[in-house]
């Protein structure tokens, strides 16, 4: 896969790690570096810690930074935009306890692993199926390069060990939707990438064929699943939440460019 260069600053007690993003330079062309804070940032020496960041950033070529931080954290937040990032989203990662799980799969759908091939033949399809993601509300980013973003991950994900891919089928075998899983822990189950084909949007199956997949986790003997969302997707917020999924305290997404 990607091997990636992790650099850890300090300034004052205030520390941060900075590292590439070797999947996204591919594909977008530019230098993309990803920012974790340390979100107990000291008031006192956070415009200077940041400016610290900001020559280690023009030292490595970077042309765009990211970096989440938690939504209550406003004393950073303000920071990071008077230095020049730019909100993006919120991102919210539900997850619900397998023993909360008041609802049955419904037997018009199965769902079985993909094969390698099947795969491929799902991220032919995938098209604008993600325009809510991050990369899609940064103008700066071409629409195109995104969704391609998101079909390289669908494609990824067969070489990646703790990842499966399931399909979720209907009577005629038709693929209706498809889920990457990841295994977190021995107990718990992520949803990292989620999809409905586009024949079958907009038809009220939705909330089936997850509660189906959902199901099935549970019996492969998994306690809790969780997933990511992002903000601006209304539709998939919503359908979390009629599963009865708990939200934590969300994250919101900046950018910063510097070409």
């Amino acid at each position: 896969m990607f091997d990636q260069e992790k650099y850890f600053l300090e300034y004052k007690g205030n520390k941060a790690t900075l590292r590439d993003i070797p999947w996204d330079m591919k594909l977008f062309g530019f230098n993309v570096y990803d920012l974790s804070l340390d979100e107990t940032l000291r008031d006192a020496s956070i415009h200077e810690f940041l400016s610290t960041i900001d020559d280690k950033a023009r030292s490595l070529k970077v042309d765009l930074m990211t970096t989440r931080i938690t939504q209550s954290n406003l004393h950073v937040i303000n920071a990071l935009e008077n230095d020049g990032f730019r909100y993006i989203e919120a991102s919210y990662r539900p997850f619900l306890n397998c023993s909360d799980m008041f609802f049955s799969p419904n037997d018009f759908f199965s769902i079985s692993l993909c094969t390698d091939s099947e795969v491929m033949s799902i991220s032919e399809q995938i098209g604008d199926m993600f325009k809510f993601g991050r990369y899609h509300q940064d103008e700066r980013i071409p629409n195109k390069l995104a969704d391609i973003r998101y079909k390289n991950w669908l494609v990824n994900s067969i070489s990646v060990d703790t990842q499966l891919v399931y399909k979720c089928t209907d009577s005629l075998d038709a693929t209706v939707a498809f889920f990457v899983v990841d295994k977190v822990s021995d107990s718990e189950a992520f949803l990292s990438l989620v999809g409905m084909m586009e024949a079958f949007r907009g038809k009220g199956l939705a909330s089936s064929v997850w509660k189906t997949m959902l199901c099935y986790i549970k019996d492969r003997g998994y306690s809790k699943v969780s997933t990511s969302i992002s903000s601006h997707n209304i539709a998939i917020f919503n359908l979390y939440v009629g599963l009865g999924f708990s939200f934590p305290e969300p994250e919101l997404s900046f950018h910063k460019w510097y070409k």
